[in-house]
């Protein structure tokens, strides 16, 4: 077993390409002289990191569960050095001894890879269990999950026990209370009837990437499905139909008849958006683990209300200026002459940075063409430097031939030019650190520095690129003196 920032991300995102995502909690016990101290698991403070209290989890059930589908060596899928028993497979395990999170990286079949992630969840009761597969391992992920189940609601275990019961009654019943953070929804009206035989199989293909719903119309609520839509549904739903969302944003729910399959494209949409579902959780199971001292400061200011004044016209208008900015920019409406970057994203330590440290990086007054205006805003600034920069790199154009150029000022254009010119400097940082990226680690190498030359004080942004989904991540922003030369 290795250390979490070991993870070696950069050659995974290489070859592993995300096919589909897995959610499912797992109940676990505590000794009864420490069941008190549940609620504790995973609080810390805010300033130092320190924890209340850590869990400390046995998986051995879950690698048995590999090892009685795949014949692997229980034994050595608890050390996961890679070796599991069976030739040309490998198992990898990242992490702390008996804690979590834990991650899995597991190879084998062909080309098949497959990531896991475990990690307590805020109710302190279940385990998280997150998956993502490529196509090839897809099925296999899917046969250890339905090993693994889903927390059982107490109300309908006898339902549950019930060899001969309703199929689709089961499946509702274990997933009442998981799959909530799950993007797409499938919902079958079998309420006068039981599910046949094509929609079971359907169930079983969008089990533990879909949530599934009883009761359509409390369901809805969570897609923001408009009431004139909902009625013409409950109207129209017959016993048998399915109604399906693929997608969170999508405010037009598909309804199948009875004998009308769900087509292979909608099932491939909801795997796609599970990945991401599933990412989401990686990321969130996985934080504490890379959380900065100053990601920790900036929440505790947050939480303290310290980060922005009341009534501070300044800091109000910095504050307001990142959110529009960063909105903007994912958005893409801040890429100006690129296409190679396809998304732009920032860390919850960037679009929080306190309003009070960007005192000083709005628009000031310059001397340009022989006239006063107003110059560039630091903060966007900095975000347009790091896209241009970002692309330049994606699109390899900082490898074309060039020739070195100067520009020769005549007197008057001198005389005319901007009296305090904005610098932009792209760096390599002499700390690199690791931080989070869609629930994997990455090392965090370069920083963009913008800067008027009349500033006491720079502006800079952390930033991470990804060469493979050409992306761009924005991690840390914040205030560097500046020396200067005598």
């Amino acid at each position: 077993m290795l250390p979490l920032h070991s993870i070696p991300t950069e050659i995974i995102r290489k070859g592993f390409l995300p096919y589909r995502g897995f959610l499912t909690k797992i109940p676990f016990d505590l000794p009864p002289e420490e069941e008190p101290l549940r609620s504790l698991i995973g609080e810390r403070d805010l300033l130092t990191g320190a924890k209340d209290a850590d869990l400390a989890l046995s998986a051995t059930p879950i690698y048995q569960v590999f090892a009685d589908l795949f014949g692997y060596d229980p034994a050595l899928l608890q050390a996961g050095n890679g070796d599991c028993g069976v030739a040309g497979h490998d198992w990898n395990l990242y992490g702390r001894k008996d804690r979590v999170p834990l991650v899995i990286r597991w190879r084998g079949f062909d080309g098949g890879e497959a990531l896991l992630c475990l990690g307590p969840t805020c109710r302190n009761h279940l385990v998280m269990v997150a998956g993502l597969a490529n196509e090839s391992m897809a099925p296999k992920l899917a046969q250890a999950f339905a090993a693994f189940g889903e927390p059982r609601v107490k109300a309908k275990e006898e339902t549950h026990d019930q060899p001969t019961g309703d199929l689709l009654q089961q499946v509702i019943a274990e997933s009442g209370t998981i799959y909530r953070d799950l993007t797409a929804g499938y919902w079958c009206a079998t309420h006068q009837g039981e599910a046949d035989e094509q929609q079971k199989a359907e169930l079983q293909k969008l089990r533990f990437s879909c949530c599934f719903y009883e009761d359509f119309r409390g369901g809805m609520q969570k897609y923001r499905v408009r009431r004139h839509r909902l009625l013409e549904m409950k109207e129209q739903q017959q016993p048998g139909q399915r109604i399906v969302i693929p997608q969170g944003e999508s405010r037009v729910p598909l309804l199948f008849k009875h004998d009308e399959p769900i087509p292979e494209a909608i099932v491939k949409q909801i795997y796609a958006n599970s990945v991401e579902d599933v990412e989401r959780a990686m990321q969130t199971l996985m934080a504490p683990a890379f959380e900065s001292k100053d990601e920790r400061i900036q929440e505790y200011l947050h939480q303290e209300g310290l980060a922005i004044t009341t009534g501070n016209e300044t800091e109000n208008e910095r504050a307001y200026a990142l959110a529009f900015y960063l909105q903007m920019a994912e958005r893409g409406l801040l890429q100006r002459y690129h296409s190679a970057i396809n998304q732009t994203s920032f860390s919850l330590e960037f679009s929080s940075t306190p309003p009070k440290s960007l005192v000083g990086t709005q628009p000031g007054l310059r001397l340009s063409g022989g006239q006063v205006t107003s110059s560039r805003d630091l903060v966007l600034e900095v975000i347009t430097s790091t896209i241009d920069h970002a692309d330049n790199k994606i699109a390899n154009t900082a490898d074309e031939f060039k020739l070195s150029g100067r520009v020769i000022m005549g007197d008057d254009l001198a005389q005319r030019q901007d009296q305090n010119p904005m610098l932009v400097k792209p760096m390599l940082l002499e700390k690199p650190y690791t931080a989070l990226y869609r629930g994997l680690p990455v090392r965090v190498t370069e920083c963009m520095q913008v800067h008027r030359t009349e500033d006491t004080e720079g502006l800079c942004a952390d930033f991470f690129v990804d060469f493979q989904n050409q992306a761009l991540h924005f991690v840390s922003l914040y205030r560097v003196p500046l020396t200067r030369r005598t």
